[in-house]
């Protein structure tokens, strides 16, 4: 539906402005969440009691195509565990000692031994995949300037060769077309001009010789394509690792949170009046809330070690 607020202007489509509001309150509705620092337990408290305003957060979510439930993670972090995950981490290891030190007091086969199990799985997962993530991540990095190297490396090449053909081209007129340069921005295509390169001038070899360039010149150059091949490949391992990684991740991050959210039913009802047992409970799974402007800039820590 199109509205004209002044004759003089273009009408206005209301089904645009409203999810232009949409947007915009979902972005003001997880500043109004994630005030800093305060020390609210996130994983139970209801979204409505952190502001009136976000009282309708989580439609305002899923209109943006974000879970309410996942909302910071997908907002704030793209191949790294952020803050709030490393704080969410943080408070699994301390459930899982928790179930650790009290597993009597929850025998199996019941619920809370079984959720409690989760918690431990998901902290051993969550300890491999951290550091397989920072592997990946670290290498993905390492990777992407290695083949900036090979890139330039192997373009420089062509470079050479593209020049001394237009010098030959003064002989054999059209040969210069032959050894063009192809557009930055497409490796593949890169590594297939290359290859035509050397199989253009294995026929002039000798031309290109007389020109000034070495006699393994052409050898030389199929050395710089597989260089350049090979950072493509390590590059894809790396970026594939760090990917899978992340997934297992969030993975295991959803399932211990959703075990920690059974506990809390069980584990007040199992410690009744005793409140020594219940404030340890209390203390394992708080989780302090963290601002957005500082969500991401923390590394993940090191995952714990085991007392010999």
């Amino acid at each position: 539906m199109q509205v004209s607020i002044d004759g003089g202007k273009p009408p206005i489509d209301r089904d645009e402005m409203s999810v232009d509001i949409a947007t915009a309150s979902v972005h003001i509705a997880i500043l109004s969440i994630n005030v800093a620092e305060t020390h609210v337990d996130i994983t139970t408290t209801p979204i409505h009691t952190f502001s009136p305003f976000v009282c309708n957060a989580p439609k305002l979510f899923a209109r943006a195509g974000v879970d309410p439930l996942r909302s910071s993670t997908q907002y704030w972090t793209e191949g790294k565990m952020n803050r709030l995950e490393i704080r969410w981490y943080e408070m699994l290891v301390r459930v899982n000692e928790f179930g650790i030190a009290q597993a009597a007091r929850f025998p199996p086969p019941g619920l809370a031994a079984h959720a409690f199990a989760v918690v431990g799985t998901a902290v051993g997962e969550l300890n491999a995949q951290m550091a397989e993530q920072a592997s990946g991540r670290g290498a993905e990095l390492e990777g992407t300037s290695s083949r900036a190297v090979a890139r330039d490396t192997l373009r420089d090449s062509l470079a050479t060769l593209s020049r001394t053909a237009r010098a030959i081209a003064i002989d054999k007129p059209g040969l210069e077309h032959k050894f063009r340069l192809p557009r930055q921005g497409n490796d593949e295509r890169l590594i297939a001009s290359a290859r035509g390169f050397v199989q253009d001038a294995k026929r002039l070899a000798d031309q290109f010789i007389a020109h000034g360039h070495p006699a393994t010149f052409i050898a030389d150059l199929n050395g710089d394509i597989d260089a350049f091949a090979r950072t493509i490949v390590d590059h894809s391992i790396a970026r594939d690792t760090h990917v899978a990684a992340t997934i297992s991740i969030n993975n295991a991050l959803d399932a211990g949170l959703t075990a920690v959210r059974r506990l809390d039913a069980i584990v007040p009802l199992v410690a009744g009046d005793d409140a020594r047992l219940l404030a340890m409970w209390n203390g394992a799974r708080h989780v302090t809330r963290v601002s957005p402007s500082t969500a991401d800039d923390t590394p993940a820590p090191a995952p714990p070690v085991k007392a010999a």
